[in-house]
């Protein structure tokens, strides 16, 4: 027999949006904790992160995890270790889950570059030059839907990459937790599977064509 979970999320395409949100947001509400902030400092050296870049885009091996040195190995260093409760915690609205300084830059953090940084992170995970995530094979063949979207990298199964996985998914979430929406550049079917629903044929389709007309 099926689950109720499995049920429901069988029948999430008929219901209204407004009772998903609801019980999106009762799940939010019955997991904050109550710690006001991450209480985190993070250092961020633009210039590393600069040149990082330039040599990814030169040297493919360069942009291997623990090699590439971008924004978000460097946020990963600092904020990598933390317990997961942290990334729930509560905020008012002057307030920003970790405080950030550019090295060698002036600037205090009121939370512009809080948000900045925030961004640059998730940009960051989405680019040719680190590959943790990689483009899709509609992306790289240029043909089918979602061409702009990544994947998780299979080739990325070392302890230290397995941690940044679950540190991009802790920021995930912080995202949605505090309406800090990000550039998550992921299909559809990685969200399906996060929420342990099943694929289907088309999901494979809508970020590997090649393959789905492989298997028909």
């Amino acid at each position: 027999t099926y689950s109720l979970g499995y049920k429901l999320r069988a029948l999430a395409h008929v219901v209204f949006t407004d009772s998903k949100q609801g019980v999106l947001q009762n799940a939010l509400d019955s997991t904050w904790h109550e710690q006001s902030g991450m209480g985190v400092r993070m250092e961020i050296d633009n210039v590393v992160a600069f040149q990082a870049r330039e040599r990814a885009l030169r040297e493919p091996a360069a942009r291997a995890p623990g090699v590439y040195q971008g924004l978000f190995p460097q946020a990963f260093k600092t904020m990598g270790h933390l317990p997961a409760h942290l990334f729930r915690s509560r905020l008012t609205s002057s307030e920003c889950l970790f405080q950030v300084e550019y090295k060698g830059e002036r600037g205090i953090d009121a939370g512009g570059l809080y948000r900045d940084c925030f961004t640059r992170m998730v940009e960051d995970l989405f680019s040719p030059c680190f590959d943790l995530f990689v483009l899709c094979a509609n992306g790289r063949d240029k043909r089918g839907t979602n061409m702009d979207k990544y994947v998780p990298n299979p080739r990325r199964t070392s302890p230290e990459s397995l941690a940044m996985f679950e540190f991009a998914g802790r920021l995930m979430g912080a995202t949605l937790r505090h309406r800090a929406y990000q550039p998550f550049d992921l299909p559809p079917v990685v969200w399906k599977l996060i929420l342990e629903d099943a694929p289907t044929p088309a999901d494979l389709a809508s970020f590997d064509l090649a393959a789905s007309e492989r298997l028909d």
